[in-house]
């Protein structure tokens, strides 16, 4: 069919063949009535027909602030001795939902006041901290400037926390409404993550190969200026998918234990969990790679780790 190429991606215009194309990267864009527009990243090795099925969900499936991430081949670890790195190879990866943005401070503020309104304790024990001592001035309350900024300084289990109420949330939203589908939120897994990232090709970074430091939210990226900002900021920090900020801004909890990632003899780290990109303190290119995997201990938290939201459907059918 014939084919309209728009900045490296190609879009069928009858919304059922493509090509013929030559070896490499493409994505594929496509959209229906009625449907969430999906972005789907392949690869050509071969002179083969591709054959693939890919799921656009409807509208009203995927909630604002979040793309689809129709499944697929990934290439993901790495050749060299990168951290937590595994072999390079190919996965194939489900559908889920992923946030475009990481979670921000406003977000995050909504969740403690729903959950434990005035009860200062617990705001107190599930407010971004650092070094055991409050982020915050007001542990409800984030400053009036730090909205937009994704939030740190909240730990694994805070995370999944915020997960379960917004997941409470979506459910009643959705039967006040008569709609039998509501999304589950979780944190993602690794490989998600990765496949979020990297799209098809096993490129290094959200972008490609190529790195500089001023297209992500990276330690030298403003001139070696250390503050935190909103999210989105970096327009080039931007994957196949449309998912942003991978690469820089702030590192991202995972749902995996690391032991089921990588494998320990040391005990107390068999129950740290996946952390994965790079963030607005690393000063080393590695730090911004898509194969890099670190992890922490649940209950840990820092001025450099945030969290983004995952969701799969589910249906009361």
């Amino acid at each position: 069919a014939p084919l309209a190429p728009s900045a490296g991606a190609v879009v069928p215009s009858d919304g059922r063949e493509v090509g013929p194309l030559g070896r490499g990267s493409w994505l594929l864009v496509l959209e229906a009535s009625g449907r969430t527009p999906v972005r789907w990243p392949f690869r050509i090795v071969h002179a083969d027909r591709l054959r693939a099925q890919v799921d656009l969900p409807p509208l009203e499936d995927v909630p604002d602030g979040f793309v689809w991430i129709a499944g697929g081949p990934s290439i993901v670890g790495s050749d060299g001795e990168l951290l937590g790195a595994r072999e390079r190879r190919r996965v194939d990866v489900p559908s889920f939902g992923l946030a475009r943005f990481e979670t921000t401070c406003a977000q995050y503020a909504a969740f403690l006041r729903a959950k434990f309104g005035r009860d200062r304790a617990a705001l107190e024990a599930h407010s971004p901290r650092a070094g055991g001592k409050p982020i915050w001035p007001d542990p409800a309350t984030p400053p009036a400037d730090w909205l937009d900024l994704p939030v740190v300084g909240v730990s694994w289990r805070d995370a999944g926390e915020y997960c379960e109420w917004a997941t409470r949330a979506a459910r009643a939203e959705a039967t006040a409404a008569g709609r039998t589908r509501w999304p589950v939120y979780r944190l993602p897994a690794s490989l998600e993550w990765e496949r979020a990232a990297r799209g098809a090709d096993g490129r290094l970074h959200a972008w490609g190969d190529a790195f500089d430091w001023t297209f992500a939210k990276l330690g030298p990226s403003r001139g070696g200026q250390l503050v935190l900002e909103p999210i989105g900021r970096f327009p080039r920090d931007e994957s196949p998918f449309g998912v942003r900020d991978l690469t820089g801004s702030v590192r991202e909890w995972c749902a995996d234990l690391l032991e089921d990632f990588e494998s320990t003899s040391i005990e107390d780290i068999k129950i740290h969990r996946v952390v994965r990109g790079g963030s607005w303190v690393r000063q080393s290119p590695q730090c911004g790679l898509a194969a890099l995997v670190m992890a922490a201990p649940p209950d840990f938290a820092a001025t450099d780790i945030g969290f983004r939201v995952a969701f799969d459907l589910r249906d009361s059918r």
